[in-house]
């Protein structure tokens, strides 16, 4: 007698995909679950990003290291940034 094309090999074949391709999605969907409700979402963009006054570019001219003996001469500019620690400039 004739099989009927629902019971032949390759019907079974493409049952078998669709079944796998099935439980697939669905260990895919339980396992980003259990992930996802273990995880937490920091935001960093305020930290990588602050808000920050202007950087001035100041001019120190040749008055300041052309006398007196050799120093280091600090070029803070904490009070421009306003900031409560020194800081120099880049230049």
């Amino acid at each position: 007698p004739p099989t009927s094309p629902l019971n032949s090999p390759m019907a079974s074949a493409a049952v078998d995909k669709d079944l796998a391709a099935q439980v697939v999605m669905q260990n895919m969907a339980a396992t980003e679950a259990a992930w996802t409700s273990r995880s937490d979402v920091y935001e960093y963009g305020s930290a990588a990003n602050p808000e920050m006054a202007p950087i001035p570019v100041l001019v120190h001219p040749p008055s300041l290291h052309e006398s007196g003996p050799t120093r280091v001469i600090p070029f803070d500019i904490d009070d421009y940034l306003e900031i409560d620690h020194e800081c120099t400039s880049p230049n």
